[in-house]
């Protein structure tokens, strides 16, 4: 993925494979992985490291703020697809006149919030798609 991402940003690029932070939190400063020339040999000043006592986390989306789908039908939209379908069609939420159908994907997969039993679709950036009529 590290190579993926520097060829897709034009960058070089460092990335952990554990937690990245202080010691406190069982992390280190280690960017075991890199794509590209890392010109820089540490990613935080040895004074930094030992005086930020934090780590760095991937963000989870525990709760949804407020009920999303009943905010955005509020705004009427034309269209309104939450792709998160069992089936091979992608339901028009807005005016229910708009259908898609799924062309690949993987249906079902988990969603963005985390306890939320709400299920998303899987793209594979290559060829999956949704044709809309």
């Amino acid at each position: 993925m590290v190579r993926e991402l520097g060829a897709l940003t034009l960058t070089d690029v460092a990335a952990s494979n554990d937690v990245t932070g202080h010691q406190s939190h069982s992390g280190d400063w280690e960017l075991e992985y890199q794509a590209g020339k890392i010109e820089s040999s540490v990613s935080v000043s040895a004074s930094a490291q030992t005086l930020w006592l934090g780590a760095l986390v991937n963000p989870v989306a525990t709760a949804d703020p407020g009920d999303y789908s009943t905010d955005l039908l509020a705004l009427t939209p034309v269209s309104y697809w939450q792709l998160g379908d069992a089936g091979g069609v992608a339901a028009d939420l807005g005016s229910n006149t708009n259908n898609g159908t799924y062309n690949g994907g993987l249906l079902g997969q988990t969603g963005a919030i985390n306890g939320d039993n709400d299920t998303a679709v899987h793209f594979d950036g290559i060829d999956d798609y949704v044709e809309f009529a």
